[in-house]
């Protein structure tokens, strides 16, 4: 239906490794929700701070998603490799927040002072997508796929990584925010010389 490409390429790989365990592979997938953190240059953070540094924002998309620091998703990698069983998928992630909370939280990172943000109703998010499918709009974020999915909530469950890998999160999500921008900012000024 309304999956991204990128989320086709990862179910068919994940079929892939399901096929290989039945042939004995030893192997365990982890799924990691929205990723932030230090060393990010095109995931979820580097594709949300040029909207909020050259716009102002007063409003979000009305859906959520998981999120997680990069390091707890290093400990949770190396928790599946020791403790996972072959064939198994374990979710990683920290919590879940509205996109208005995300949004939030970044734009005190980037901008040292709390914004007031509304949320916008979920019939925009119907009708953005329309639009953007009759423009030839070349962005990450604005495409029609994407743009839909943030009108969606998109919360995980971490509770069998916790109970099977006993593993937990433990980076707070506006400091994981936080390393991802530090990162990002002189990376952009890198790519400006």
């Amino acid at each position: 239906g309304g999956a991204t490409v990128y989320a086709q390429t990862k179910y068919l790989a994940e079929q892939g490794v399901f096929a290989a365990v039945k042939q004995g592979l030893d192997a365990v997938i982890v799924n990691p929700s929205s990723v932030f953190g230090y060393g990010d240059k095109k995931g979820a953070g580097p594709s949300l701070y040029p909207v909020l540094e050259k716009y102002p924002i007063f409003v979000a998309p009305s859906g959520g998603a998981g999120v997680i620091a990069v390091q707890d998703v290093v400990t949770g990698i190396i928790a599946a490799l020791k403790k996972g069983k072959a064939g198994e998928r374990y979710i990683l992630s920290s919590e879940n927040l509205c996109y208005k909370d995300i949004f939030s939280i970044s734009l005190r990172v980037i901008k040292g002072k709390n914004v007031s943000l509304l949320t916008l109703p979920q019939i925009v998010g119907s009708l953005g997508s329309g639009i953007l499918k009759k423009l030839s709009v070349k962005s990450k974020i604005l495409n029609p796929e994407v743009f839909t999915l943030l009108f969606n909530f998109r919360y995980l469950s971490n509770a069998k990584a916790k109970q099977m890998l006993h593993w937990s999160p433990e980076v707070n999500i506006e400091q994981a925010i936080k390393e991802s921008y530090q990162f990002y900012v002189p990376d952009k000024e890198r790519g400006k010389k």
